[in-house]
């Protein structure tokens, strides 16, 4: 334990430190004190890092661990260290001293950073990683290959104003095959930018720094924090799921790659992040040639010369907001190979679809204005569908390898005769639960649509209380079961569901593009390409 009568220096008195005088105090954290200080020797200005007076042996420890690891890199985006000594018996460094700014402080100015500049910083601190996880070394007499910074944050990232971006603090670096747990258990760095294997204790490597540096991209590029939450239970919590905002709720405009590689970074299993700070490098130059031909340092210096404007904080978005051009690519194609699908195994669509009463946008003309019971679709504002839609689609659209279209209906019969075709075609619940081993009627009725068994499938679905066969997972499975066995009633009901669900909404599409309305289909696949799923994968 260090003297705790000894005051430190307050950063507004000339006090003389290391080779210089201090000349104000950059900041303070929890282990030490960083000082700028004037060496008139040389006339430049330098950094201090002054440990506590009242530190522990632990944290001593780690201090002069960093000043050895610190003192062994020689890297241009890494601060370099310039000596070491004692001021009044408390033991310092003297470093290099930046002229920039903190990247925490540069989000706080500035916000959401453009995605060339946030490319390029991000080149450049893996560039850093990268030779910091790949340097031999010496320390305490034992040869070392490799130091994991486990501290990364925008606090310790320095955007100087000549476009070079620097790391610093490695406080609470290890060397990667050390072992990093403290004797009372303590989690050691911040815990927004932690990785979830610090978090649980399991051991680490390179891939903890990449999980970190993830989140300082996340932040870079929308101005958020992924993990906002200041309640430490709810943060933990939130850590250990993975549980953010992704990018794609953000009201910006960013390269689908890069919004790739920084959710990449920060899975949760890290066998998913990218394996190694060249190969993040590697993925992040790409996308930064593509938008850029300036270097790296050239973006940054420009940026940081910019007058600084109103702070950018993207809002997030809605679900009706306009999708990446990737996705557009994609919905489009679909549609036109959907469309050549129909047309091939329809000789006769054209034929036929003059007379096929569709569905009509605007004024509706004076064959069917004729034709006074329509029902309108709540999601279409602009559609109207006369009622018989069903029955001429069903006319139309004549592909019996996937569509069983309905017979006409056979004259009425006796009451006594419905009632005991109903009794031959309800299922045997309970033989059906012992079949499948489960009383849940969902699951039932799924699998027996899984074994083609449709019209059992609907029957179960009949069985379920009126309020589940209400929720997103049973009207899926009706409209599974529906769309094979009776397409009037599956046409009526997938035009009167209402629900935001993937799979929901791209049966109404196909129904959609089946009925020649290519334009409202594309809405709804628009839609269902930022939809929830709910038992299909996205």
């Amino acid at each position: 334990m260090i003297n705790i009568e000894i005051a430190r220096p307050s950063g507004k008195e000339p006090i003389p430190l290391g080779s210089g005088i201090i000349t104000r105090l950059l900041g303070d954290g929890g282990m030490a004190s960083v000082y700028e200080i004037w060496n008139q020797q040389l006339e430049v200005h330098r950094a201090v890092k002054l440990l506590h007076p009242n530190c522990s042996k632990e944290t001593l420890e780690r201090f002069q661990t960093e000043i050895k690891i610190t003192a062994k890199m020689h890297h241009p985006n890494i601060i370099e260290i310039h000596g070491v000594g004692e001021w009044n018996g408390i033991p310092y460094f003297e470093m290099e001293k930046a002229d920039g700014v903190t990247l925490e402080q540069l989000i706080n100015m500035r916000g959401a950073l453009p995605s060339d500049v946030s490319l390029a910083i991000g080149i450049m601190v893996s560039r850093a990683l990268d030779y910091a996880h790949n340097h031999e070394y010496t320390l305490y007499n034992n040869n070392y290959h490799g130091v994991i910074h486990r501290d990364l944050k925008p606090g310790n990232i320095m955007v100087c104003k000549d476009g070079v971006v620097k790391l610093m603090d490695f406080g609470i670096a290890r060397p990667a095959t050390t072992s990093f747990h403290t004797v009372d258990g303590a989690i050691i760095g911040t815990l927004q930018y932690l990785s979830p294997e610090q978090l649980e204790g399991y051991d680490l490597d390179f891939r903890t720094d990449i999980y970190s540096f993830g989140i300082c991209l996340y932040e870079m590029v929308c101005g958020h924090l992924a993990f906002p939450e200041n309640n430490i239970s709810y943060l933990l919590a939130d850590k250990s799921k993975n549980r953010f905002k992704p990018l794609s709720s953000y009201e910006i405009k960013l390269p689908v790659n890069l919004v790739d590689i920084i959710q990449c970074c920060m899975t949760h299993d890290k066998i998913r992040r990218p394996q190694s700070a060249s190969m993040l490098g590697n993925e992040l130059n790409k996308i930064y040639d593509k938008c850029c031909s300036d270097k790296p340092e050239a973006v940054v210096k420009a940026f940081i010369g910019l007058s600084c404007t109103d702070r950018v904080l993207p809002k997030i978005t809605s679900y009706n907001t306009v999708i990446s051009k990737r996705n557009m690519a994609i919905i489009i194609l679909s549609i036109i190979i959907l469309y050549i699908i129909i047309v091939i195994s329809n000789r006769d669509f054209q034929k036929n679809r003059t007379s096929s009463p569709i569905a009509l946008s605007g004024a509706m003309d004076s064959a069917t204005k004729s034709k006074p019971q329509i029902i309108s679709d709540s999601i279409f504002k602009d559609t109207v569908y006369v009622r018989d839609t069903a029955a001429s689609i069903a006319k139309t659209v004549k592909n019996k390898n996937e569509i069983n279209i309905q017979k006409k209906p056979e004259p009425a019969k006796s009451q006594q005769s419905i009632k005991s075709n109903q009794k031959e075609k309800e299922p045997d619940i309970f033989n059906l639960k012992t079949k499948y081993d489960t009383d849940d009627l969902l699951l039932i009725a799924q699998k027996e649509i899984g074994d083609r068994n449709f019209s059992n499938a609907l029957a179960v679905l009949k069985y379920l209380d009126p309020r589940i066969q209400k929720t997103t997972r049973a009207q899926i499975l009706k409209a599974r079961a529906l769309v094979q066995v009776d397409y009037r009633a599956y046409s009526t009901f997938i035009l009167s569901l209402d629900k935001f669900e993937a799979e929901l909404l791209i049966y109404k599409a196909k129904f959609l593009i089946e009925s020649g309305n290519l334009s409202n289909a594309l809405s709804i696949l628009d839609r269902a390409s930022t939809a929830p799923c709910d038992i299909i994968s996205s």
